[in-house]
């Protein structure tokens, strides 16, 4: 349905506009991390990120806390389109 691609697409958004603010913690590469952490978050109306928490650890504790000031340092997207809440987004470079 397009609410489904509108969705789908601010999605990607605002995965894109997280990852661009992910940065590895130095001495650590990407093919080091078997599984890539994940975030959980709400957008609220106007587009800030709130009740920022890791869903999935990837065994790292620097790696984990690196996803979760990715969205901290992102701190505000777009306003969701009505079908949008809250996501999931995994870390991954």
């Amino acid at each position: 349905t397009s609410n489904q691609a509108v969705g789908d697409q601010y999605l990607a958004e605002v995965k894109g506009m997280l990852l661009q603010n992910y940065n590895l913690p130095a001495g650590i590469a990407p093919d080091q991390i078997s599984t890539a952490p994940e975030i959980r978050f709400h957008i609220s109306a106007d587009g800030t990120l709130t009740d920022i928490k890791l869903s999935k650890s990837s065994g790292n504790g620097f790696v984990d806390d690196a996803c979760v000031q990715a969205a901290q340092l992102t701190r505000k997207v777009g306003p969701p389109p009505p079908t949008v809440r809250g996501i999931r987004v995994a870390c991954e470079k």
